[in-house]
């Protein structure tokens, strides 16, 4: 399922929704993470890539109870 996610001046993200499990989502949450401190990533960057890193683990934890 693709999602168009408006971002600042009016350009438009491709998103697609994958059906991980829990390892691949904390995988994904490190990964995302790592990137995240180590790349020059402005204030919404970051912000962004936090939000999906506390989606995905969000999401892991659920899915383990």
């Amino acid at each position: 399922m693709k999602k168009h996610v408006p971002q600042s001046k009016n350009t438009l993200v491709d998103t697609v929704e994958l059906d991980l499990n829990s390892f691949s989502k904390l995988e994904q949450a490190e990964l995302v993470t790592r990137l995240t401190i180590n790349g020059n990533l402005d204030r919404n960057e970051t912000l962004i890539a936090m939000c999906c890193v506390s989606d995905l683990l969000y999401n892991a934890i659920n899915q383990v109870q």
